[in-house]
């Protein structure tokens, strides 16, 4: 899933966004893929929960020089999937799974 994502979103851009994400390995494995080490920019917020409370969050870049900690992110995607879920609760993972297709 996480390489038809990429291979989507490098369809649709021209240019090499910064990429954040959580620490999932496949998306370092799918963005290497599609874009290559030479000028990626990536960085991963990674955070610790006991239970359901934040305990800490690490922000680390991956890839690419000058990223400033402070444009690495992932609170506006994690709005929008509170959004979708709160105002549109027939949206299952099995029908978005079907947008990628």
């Amino acid at each position: 899933m996480a390489d038809k994502v990429v291979g989507i979103t490098k369809e649709r851009l021209a240019s090499r966004p910064l990429f954040v994400t959580d620490g999932l390995k496949q998306y370092t494995k799918s963005l290497l893929k599609h874009y290559g080490k030479l000028g990626l920019k990536y960085a991963q917020v990674i955070k610790f929960r006991q239970g359901r409370r934040l305990t800490k969050v690490v922000k680390k870049v991956i890839f690419g020089d000058g990223i400033d900690l402070w444009k690495i992110s992932t609170s506006l995607i994690e709005r929008l999937n509170l959004t979708l879920r709160q105002d549109n609760n027939r949206i299952h993972w099995s029908s978005v799974k079907e947008w990628f297709k």
